[in-house]
């Protein structure tokens, strides 16, 4: 039978049937082909190419005032510390009631660069222009020359130029046990104001720690870039460099050397990705710092009870003295004098510190040890480790349960760090709660770099999306203007979050 003749149109019946199961098939298709009616049409919205957070978003540091959408400068703190770009304000008078809070930790990068180097010089240290034109000058750590370089200074006692942000990583690396009993950080290159030999310990440590931090330098520009084969050669050969300077130390003669030489290796098996051997680095520190930290608890306890004695001596001389009326002469070759068991016990008090002294010279405080613990949950943090990095970081806030048992830098750290675990293992709002106790650490901490990061993407996640936006928009106005790769990163992430 053909197909003609199966449509009889005298019937209509066959055709009929055939018509209505097509009809039938092709509703079917449309109606799974419409979204449900719950699903609305999702808005991408586009911000123009140089849009900006709001204004309002800015807290005042002086009444902790929010801007509102007003265009009033009474009701937008607007006014920025004209010194180290920090802090915000409304009018003069929240600055002024400020300032007695804000006057210790206001520096500008020139007060910076003279409180760590003794850089005096100011018509030079806020310019990169070198006396002689013809040769092009280039910063030491990330080897970027003029005019490429990042907000450069110029180190007067010795010319030498660096970035900006290439000193603050340096500083950064330069922590307990890098610090010795000179305050001052010499210039990373030359050692200006060391009268040593090229080949001193001390100059290899510090070249060994400027190789270190021109690593750390291309290994975090390499971590914002796909495949960058060339980054990963600088960051090896910048590795080797500071291994060799590493070699040329003379063995250890003292529980510092060890401590020093270690802190470098531990930074370079981190960034280079062994963090396995990093560990086992950082973990011989962590040793070598516990046993400074009871060897001065002990040795605090003996001078205390040397005090004890003498003062006791003292006041037993007194009342003698006072008792038996002598001669002048008399009085005055017995005045100072202790008695022969005192003294017996003041010289053990003194036989027992030196045994201690003996045993190891190092004496840590206690902010050296969190500092080193900290140190290992970096590497953790780096590692991706999160179950143990938690672990760690809810055994150090057990055991140091006072804030004021650590710096202002160290509460920062482990509230930031602890911050982002919760995040990862998906407790956002813990999460949240650490971020902001990370802010509220200290006064003026919105500038810190990273602080807001997790507290936006915790709020994302929550589906607080305008909490989100908002606090990655404090992040662009606060975070960062030195850095301009952190704050490209910044930027980015505040507009993914504005275009949801």
């Amino acid at each position: 039978m053909t197909l003609l003749s199966w449509l009889d149109v005298s019937t209509g019946t066959n055709a009929i049937a055939l018509i209505s199961f097509w009809i039938g098939l092709l509703g079917l298709a449309v109606f799974f082909s419409l979204p449900p009616p719950s699903a609305k049409k999702k808005k991408n919205r586009l911000l123009a190419a140089n849009a900006q957070p709001p204004k309002s978003l800015i807290v005042c540091d002086g009444c902790a005032h929010v801007g509102s959408s007003s265009s009033s400068s009474t009701s937008s703190p607007s006014m920025r510390c004209g010194k180290c770009h920090c802090v915000y304000y409304c009018s003069q008078d929240c600055q002024k009631r400020h300032w007695k809070y804000h006057k210790k930790d206001c520096q500008s990068v020139q007060d910076k660069l003279v409180l760590l180097y003794n850089n005096n010089d100011n018509d030079n240290t806020t310019s990169s222009s070198s006396n002689s034109k013809d040769k092009k000058k280039a910063c030491p750590i990330c080897e970027t020359e003029e005019p490429q370089m990042v907000h450069p200074v110029t180190l007067s006692n010795c010319g030498h130029v660096f970035c900006v942000p290439c000193l603050q990583r340096y500083q950064d690396l330069h922590q307990p046990p890098m610090i010795t009993e000179n305050d001052k950080i010499k210039c990373p290159c030359c050692r200006t104001t060391t009268t040593s030999t090229t080949t001193s310990r001390d100059t290899l440590l510090s070249k060994a720690l400027l190789y270190t931090a021109r690593a750390s330098c291309h290994w975090q520009t390499n971590n914002t870039k796909d495949d960058d084969h060339d980054d990963d050669k600088k960051v090896e050969a910048a590795c080797q460099l500071a291994l060799l300077q590493l070699q040329q130390l003379e063995s250890p003669t003292c529980d510092q050397d060890t401590l020093q030489a270690n802190y470098i290796a531990s930074q370079i098996a981190t960034v280079r990705g062994d963090y396995k051997q990093a560990m086992l680095i950082v973990e011989q520190n962590l040793r070598i710092w516990q046993s400074g930290v009871e060897r001065k608890k002990q040795v605090d306890a003996l001078m205390k009870q040397g005090r004890v004695l003498s003062e006791s001596s003292s006041e037993t001389s007194k009342n003698n003295k006072n008792n038996n009326k002598t001669t002048d002469d008399e009085s005055d070759d017995d005045e100072g004098a202790i008695d022969e068991t005192t003294y017996q016990k003041m010289q053990q008090v003194q036989n027992q510190i030196l045994e201690i002294m003996n045993q190891g010279s190092l004496l840590a405080l206690e902010t050296d040890l969190i500092e080193c613990r900290l140190q290992m949950l970096d590497i953790l943090t780096h590692q991706q480790d999160w179950d143990t990095a938690e672990s760690l970081y809810q055994q150090l806030m057990t055991d140091y349960p006072k804030q004021s048992q650590l710096t202002p830098r160290q509460q920062r750290r482990v509230f930031m760090g602890f911050s982002r675990c919760l995040y990862e293992h998906g407790n956002y709002q813990g999460a949240i709660n650490l971020g902001q106790a990370a802010l509220d650490t200290q006064q003026h901490n919105r500038h810190t770099p990273g602080i807001h990061q997790y507290v936006a993407l915790s709020h994302q996640q929550l589906g607080q999306l305008e909490q989100a936006q908002a606090v990655m928009g404090r992040a662009v106005l606060y975070e960062g203007h030195d850095d301009p790769i952190h704050q490209q990163q910044v930027y980015a992430l505040w507009r993914k979050l504005m275009e949801e």
